[in-house]
This record gives C-alpha cells, sequence and structure tokens, in this order.
C-alpha cells in the first residue's frame, strides 16, 4: 500500500490529508498606546524626528514589552500635564501613562501601579553656586517656581528663611532663568531636575538630598485591577534584574545624580 502524502500550501488542506496542523498560529500582536512628557529632558522629550527618549519612556518601553507589546506595537502620546493625564486616560486615548504623576492624585477616576520612582523636592542651582547645599540655606536668595504652585513659598515657610519667590510660566522658563542668573536656585522634584542637569551639566546641578517623598505611579484607569497587577509585576522585574539602573544611567546619568534607591511596589 502507498503511503498517503498530505501537502499543505498556503494554509490550504489537501483532501485526505488531517486538518489538525501541528503548527499554532500566532497569537495577535499587542498594541499599546502610553502617555508619556515630550518637555522634560531627560524625562521624557520628543525630538525633532519625532523620537521618545528620557527616563519615563524607558520605564513606558520596558512595561510595554513585558506586556507583550513589540517596539512597533507601542504608540506614545505625549502628555501636557497631570490634569491630561486623567483626562486622556478617562477618555481612552490611552491605556496606561507614564508621566510622573503622583500616586497621592486623589483622582477618584485614576487608579496606579507602582511606584516607578519615588521623587522629593529639591534645588537646582548654577554649577558654581557653593551656597545653597542644604534647604535652609536660602538667606536672600531668590527661588524660582512654577506660577500658580507654592512649592517655593512652601519650603521657604518650613525652613524659616528669607528668601524671594520668583514665578515663572514653567519649569523650563525656571531652569532659562537660572541659567541666565536671574534666580538663584529652582525647586522641584529631584527627578525632572536631575534632566535638566543632564542637559546642561556644565551649567547646572541638583543640590541637596531630596526634603520631601512623592511616588510616582503609573496611572491607568480605575478598576482595572488585571492591568495593574501585570503593570506592577513588570516594574517589580525592571527592579529585580537591574534594568532600572541601567534605565537611570543611560538617560539621566549625566546629571550627576546617582541612581536613588529602587522603590518597593505597592500590593495589588
Amino acid at each position: 500500500m502507498r503511503a498517503t502524502v498530505c501537502i499543505v500550501a498556503s494554509a490550504i488542506v489537501l483532501a485526505g490529508c488531517s486538518s489538525t496542523s501541528p503548527f499554532k498560529p500566532l497569537r495577535d500582536p499587542v498594541k499599546l498606546t502610553i502617555g508619556v512628557p515630550v518637555d522634560l529632558p531627560g524625562v521624557g522629550m520628543k525630538t525633532d524626528k519625532g523620537l521618545h527618549t528620557g527616563f519615563d519612556v524607558e520605564v513606558a518601553r520596558y512595561i510595554a514589552a513585558r506586556l507583550g507589546a513589540a517596539p512597533d506595537g507601542i504608540t506614545f502620546k505625549g502628555v501636557e500635564n497631570r490634569a491630561a493625564a486623567a483626562t486622556m486616560i478617562a477618555d481612552g486615548a490611552v491605556d496606561f501613562v507614564v508621566a510622573n504623576v503622583p500616586m497621592t492624585s486623589n483622582n477618584k477616576n485614576l487608579d496606579f501601579a507602582g511606584p516607578y520612582f519615588v521623587a522629593g523636592e529639591t534645588f537646582l542651582v548654577r554649577t558654581d553656586n557653593y551656597d545653597i547645599v542644604v534647604p535652609d540655606a536660602l538667606d536672600n536668595k531668590q527661588v524660582c517656581a512654577v506660577k500658580g504652585t507654592t512649592t517655593a513659598q512652601d519650603v521657604i515657610k518650613r525652613f524659616d528663611e528669607p528668601a524671594t519667590t520668583v514665578e515663572e510660566n514653567s519649569l523650563q522658563d525656571c531652569v532659562l532663568a537660572l541659567r541666565k542668573g536671574e534666580v538663584d536656585a529652582v525647586v522641584g522634584d529631584n527627578l525632572i531636575l536631575a534632566g535638566f542637569a543632564a542637559e546642561a551639566p556644565n551649567e547646572v546641578k541638583v543640590v541637596s538630598q531630596p526634603f520631601t517623598e512623592t511616588p510616582y505611579g503609573v496611572a491607568l484607569k480605575k478598576d482595572d485591577k488585571a492591568l495593574r497587577a501585570k503593570i506592577s509585576a513588570a516594574i517589580e522585574k525592571m527592579i529585580s534584574d537591574g534594568s532600572y539602573n541601567r534605565i537611570f544611567d543611560i538617560t539621566l546619568g549625566n546629571s550627576g545624580v546617582p541612581v536613588p534607591k529602587a522603590p518597593t511596589v505597592a500590593p495589588n
């Protein structure tokens, strides 16, 4: 008896052959849309060529890879501010946001995985400034903060310093004023200030250990427990396999700020 030869071509099974294929079909590739900063050097920037770079961006890429997305399956969308992040999530414009959003946010429509970084308030000064090394060394200094925030006033009040507050429309404007010598210091989160220091290490530097703590989390839609658990697991893996340190080094290592202690991921 001659053996029956089965030929499978172009996914068509010829008559007389088994319809059971030994090959499993590829699963649909994961596609993710992620909100990230686009105007913070070292943290989240979009270049003139449309490339996204920075600490938050690399954290987002790592998480997306752990969730099964290939590089070409990731779409980044710019997040202008923390309020915009909440709107983008609520509208379904993004799957999640990695854009220095505090887990302390009281927005009832948001949930958080993480933290992926624990930030703290500190100062950015010019590299030739050796007067401001701790928060209680602000005698007769001009401290810049973003208009509409109370950060600078809170610091001055907390440390009872005779300093003057200068307000600008953005943190970028504050840093520009600092580089021009128009103010003595900029107050802000150490992660973001480290980005500006990495951009211009010969002009500005981060000083003082952070004197507050603000955990940054990956923001996602409320009650999506499955996604939250997956993202938290990805962050834990990022820390345990050394990627957290590597990401900080390649994005912010030029700032002179040492790699901070990795955060402890909150239980789900």
